[in-house]
């Protein structure tokens, strides 16, 4: 279902402000008008955006996780030189390792959220970045993140680019997902970075 983009904040009913404001800033940057339908997934109509994990971010993570696999990006995005992309599907496949998940910022989250704790229960390390707004009282965050092992808050948002070099920030949570866990997390704080406060 598309949300038909209406000038001011809000105008997308159900979607969270902060998504709105991400919608403008794509539309600004693309030169489009008010009229413009955009789909859940914050594009256009016909084209998906998909944003690339800020590269330091990525390498202060990597340095702490050594990840295996990424199990959600694109070959322009791919940071871990083992990916899955859409065509893979990694919401269909079995992980195994240490993976790396910085999943679609739309409805899917939940989706992803459940296979890395699902994942985490057969043995796997699953370290997720999440949008951090209009999460915590969805089901899916009750059920899997709330049984995560840890829950690092970002101060500061990271900047994520996307294929055509538009940007955005967001508020983010690092969930990670040890083998095996149950909850509650462990709550910490990291900077836009992924470094420890």
């Amino acid at each position: 279902m598309g949300v038909t983009a209406q000038h001011g904040a809000g105008a997308a009913g159900d979607v969270g402000a902060e998504v709105v404001e991400v919608r403008w800033r794509v539309m600004h940057q693309l030169g489009l008008g008010f009229g413009t339908v955009l789909d859940d997934t914050l594009g256009i109509r016909g084209m998906t955006i998909a944003w690339k994990t800020p590269s330091r971010l990525y390498v202060t993570l990597h340095k702490e996780f050594r990840f295996t696999r990424d199990v959600c990006a694109s070959p322009w995005n791919a940071q871990c030189p083992d990916y899955w992309t859409v065509e893979d599907d990694g919401l269909a496949r079995t992980w195994d390792g240490v993976c790396w998940c910085n999943p679609p910022f739309d409805r899917t989250r939940g989706a992803w959220a459940r296979k890395a704790w699902e994942s985490a229960q057969c043995g796997v390390t699953s370290v997720l970045l999440i949008g951090a707004n209009a999460v915590a009282d969805t089901a899916w965050w009750h059920r899997y993140i709330l049984r995560s092992s840890e829950l690092r808050f970002m101060r500061g948002r990271p900047t994520f680019t996307g294929e055509a070099g538009i940007t955005t920030s967001m508020r983010c949570v690092l969930v990670v997902m040890r083998p095996y866990c149950q909850g509650p997390p462990q709550v910490g704080s990291i900077n836009k970075h992924g470094e420890p406060i």
